[in-house]
């Protein structure tokens, strides 16, 4: 059986690939953020986190 990253492949994201980027990232900031912000200052990070692109 091969390991789990010998199925692993990357790419450079296309446009068509925005709506899934925005939607981990949101759940992202949402998630992880959650035991060292306050949901106040969770919601205000969301002004300055997200995609480069």
């Amino acid at each position: 059986m091969p390991s789990f990253t010998s199925r692993l492949t990357s790419r450079v994201a296309v446009e068509a690939d925005l709506p899934a980027l925005e939607a981990v990232m949101a759940a992202a900031i949402a998630e992880l953020q959650k035991g060292f912000l306050s949901p106040e200052q969770i919601a205000a990070s969301r002004a300055i986190m997200g995609l480069d692109r």
